[in-house]
């Protein structure tokens, strides 16, 4: 419902301000997880045959089939390389007026970014992302994403940049790129399992214990967790919809932290954890 909403809102505000041939579409982010560029680079070629489809008839399941078909791939990348391809198609289209190209970017974006149904981060000490677009009210776990920005009379996907304004630049990936990743679009067998290294009852408590740990092991960060299901705990996690394989280089690391540390899995693949 959240989500919808927000869409509702950004929708309204870039109604305000046609899209216009001196409009920006910003390029998607670099991929981080050079373990993933195969598969990654396949489901965007799988998603390129998409682009005439009836947005409202078939994205939202065709991007269940292509993740499903490439459950290795970097599922944000993809979504905003076809953002960014959809939105660049707009630009140059001389049929259609300033509030039919925002109607149908709207759409598309809807259709693509809505997330799966599962556990959610409230707190992290990963410095801040810059791959993960939400709406405004949505920034969980203190991440700053990508926003959509109504500037009369250009609106541009803005890409995130450092407190000086300056873009980021290509760096060495931390823990957090590999190890702390945001919930899926659509969940897999490459993405579907954590690693939690502690608990707490409360969540003043798990962000006490979660900055203990950061501060013990600088070159590692956390995620806290909140109750999912029927488990009443606040979790701690190193690793967050990872791979198996990730999963267990991740649990070798929580191991030596805390022996009690241990991996956990969603039951289900799809829309819902």
């Amino acid at each position: 419902m959240r989500q919808h909403l927000g869409f509702m809102s950004l929708t309204l505000l870039l109604c305000a301000a046609p899209l216009t041939a001196e409009s920006a579409c910003a390029p998607p982010p670099s991929l981080m997880d050079e373990t993933k560029k195969v598969d990654t680079e396949g489901a965007i070629g799988q998603f390129m045959k998409l682009t005439g489809l009836n947005v409202r008839a078939s994205v939202a399941s065709e991007k269940k089939a292509v993740f499903t078909a490439f459950p290795n791939a970097d599922q944000m990348v993809v979504v905003l390389t076809m953002i960014y391809n959809f939105c660049s198609a707009l630009d140059e289209s001389k049929d259609m007026t300033g509030a039919q190209k925002i109607a149908a970017l709207m759409e598309f974006q809807t259709a693509l970014l809505l997330r799966a149904v599962g556990p959610q981060p409230v707190a992290s000490t990963a410095p801040a992302r810059r791959d993960t677009p939400s709406m405004p009210q949505d920034q969980l776990g203190g991440e700053k994403k990508s926003d959509w920005h109504p500037e009369a009379p250009r609106i541009q996907l803005i890409a995130v940049s450092t407190p000086s304004g300056a873009p980021f630049e290509t760096k060495k990936p931390s823990w957090a790129d590999i190890y702390l990743n945001p919930v899926p679009i659509v969940i897999t067998e490459k993405n579907k399992y954590f690693v939690i290294v502690g608990s707490a009852s409360s969540q003043a408590e798990g962000t006490r214990r979660m900055t203990a740990l950061k501060s013990k092991y600088p070159n590692h960060d956390f995620e806290l967790y909140g109750p999912y299901g029927s488990n009443p705990s606040f979790g701690i996690m190193i690793a967050s919809w990872v791979s198996k394989e990730r999963a267990e280089e991740a649990l070798r690391a929580a191991k030596a932290m805390e022996k009690t540390s241990f991996l956990w899995a969603c039951r289900n693949t799809g829309d819902q954890c």
